[in-house]
């Protein structure tokens, strides 16, 4: 029966990671079709920078939120009436609606002067557009957060490829309007791009919603008990997706004090990675979550611990095999993206080589991201706060270390560290809980020290080709 429900996990997981990878690879080309419209200049680093504050107020607020409801969602579903159930999902769109209106109102209320310590500008007119393409992007925001709630709903109901689904509707009609929209308005047009395909995205959630018996639209102020059976988990979520969402956001303003360019080198590089750990991430969040969940919410703790293991070392050597995969090839994939592009061959050797370094992480990011879930499923959510706070901490005193002598290179390297300390900080921590074996514990360490030795070997053979 284990082995069943094993199977069909992992037929599920291969559909969510096809459907995700269609999809981001929509969004990824989106970033190589706006890098070829603009270069690596002044207007790509603004860019980039101005979609930094509603990227982090939307992962901080409402992928959290997500997290938390998952697991309890899937129980009011399962074992409450649907009357029930319909009330607690609404509940919480009204409370993440709350949230996000007054987040939108906060950033509006940001004066456009506050941003200039933070970059390098070069004049009154820089800091006034900036700041406009931050407010502009507000709609991103607002769309986002409700979108992502409901992909959570859906996900506990087991509809993950539905949710996944939708996705391709975010990446591929945000580059058809960037067609239509970027030649006359700019940075507005990629930003307001965003906001359409982002539109798109929540239509299709909210029809694969409603097919499913609940409606998004449906609001009811939050009760006692809604806050009781939430606001703990989602608090402890939410300062951990606050301390890891951060991170790639500092590293990104610390760059903008580097040279003209630097913002876009990193951001450009590092995309492989930021690609590979969405899909992750939301095939934990859309597959592992809700399984875990379901295993803990039918007594079935035993067999959670089983599956950990079980799915802790098969991701961990997926992640190793590509990250393997990715740092061999990196030069090769960044001559073929931006042959006959206004990016220079020395812009791109910096590309390549940021790309090589931050795959580096991936095997790191399939321990914490696994172990992550499963702690959110048996309510363990401190572990997830104090190992996403513990790779922060890290990579940016890592990063402040290193800026100056390394430049856009010691940022992606302080990054790598912080999560090979935070993955190896987790496993042990849950180790001691009792939820990992022993024998796990030594393969992730093992694993982990093979890995080092093979990118070494890697790093001496490419260099003498």
């Amino acid at each position: 029966m284990n082995l069943e429900k094993r199977n069909t996990v992992n037929a599920l997981g291969i559909w969510i990671v096809g459907l995700t990878l269609v999809a981001y690879l929509g969004l990824f080309f989106r970033d190589i079709i706006i890098a070829r419209f603009f270069g690596i200049n002044k207007d790509l680093d603004f860019l980039y920078l101005a979609l930094i504050l509603p990227g982090l107020l939307t992962n901080v607020v409402s992928q959290s939120l997500g997290a938390t409801i998952t697991p309890l969602f899937q129980k009011e579903h399962q074992k409450s009436p649907r009357s029930e159930a319909q009330a607690y999902a609404a509940e919480a769109m009204t409370f993440i609606l709350g949230i996000l209106i007054i987040s939108a109102l906060l950033v509006l209320l940001i004066p456009s002067s506050w941003y200039a310590p933070f970059i390098k500008f070069t004049s009154l007119t820089d800091i006034e557009h900036f700041s406009s393409y931050v407010k502009f992007s507000i709609g991103i925001l607002l769309l986002g957060g409700v979108t992502i709630l409901g992909n959570s709903i859906l996900n506990a109901l087991g509809k993950a490829k539905k949710s996944s689904g939708a996705q391709m509707a975010l990446s591929f009609g945000t580059i058809a309007f960037i067609f239509c929209l970027v030649p006359y308005y700019r940075v507005k047009g990629v930003i307001f791009s965003m906001i359409l395909g982002q539109l798109a995205n929540l239509i299709l959630v909210c029809f694969f919603c409603y097919q499913e018996g609940y409606k998004l639209w449906h609001l009811k102020m939050p009760t006692k008990d809604f806050y009781k059976k939430t606001l703990s988990g989602y608090i402890n979520l939410t300062f951990a997706a606050l301390a890891s969402g951060i991170l790639l956001p500092a590293i990104q303003l610390l760059a903008g004090r580097l040279d003209q360019g630097s913002v876009s080198t990193f951001t450009l590089g590092n995309k492989i990675t930021v690609f590979t750990t969405h899909i992750i991430s939301l095939s934990m969040n859309f597959v592992m979550l809700p399984y875990f969940s379901n295993l803990i919410t039918n007594d079935q703790k035993s067999k959670g611990i089983n599956e950990l293991s079980y799915y802790l070392k098969r991701g961990l050597i997926v992640g190793i095999l590509f990250s393997f995969f990715i740092f061999a090839m990196a030069p090769f994939l960044i001559e073929i993206l931006f042959v006959n592009s206004k990016i220079p061959l020395s812009d791109r050797q910096s590309i390549a080589r940021v790309m090589q370094l931050g795959v580096l992480q991936i095997p790191f990011f399939m321990i914490i991201f696994l172990i992550q879930k499963y702690a959110t499923a048996i309510q363990k959510t401190s572990i997830v706060l104090f190992s996403s706070l513990l790779t922060t901490i890290i990579a940016i005193i890592g990063s402040l270390l290193f800026l100056t002598t390394f430049g856009v290179k010691g940022l992606i390297g302080s990054i790598v560290v912080g999560n090979a300390i935070g993955a190896f900080y987790i496993a042990l921590r849950v180790f001691k809980l009792g939820e990992i074996s022993k024998r796990t514990l030594v393969f992730i360490f093992w694993s982990c020290g093979i890995f080092a030795l093979l990118i070494f070997i890697m790093e001496t053979l490419l260099k003498k080709i």
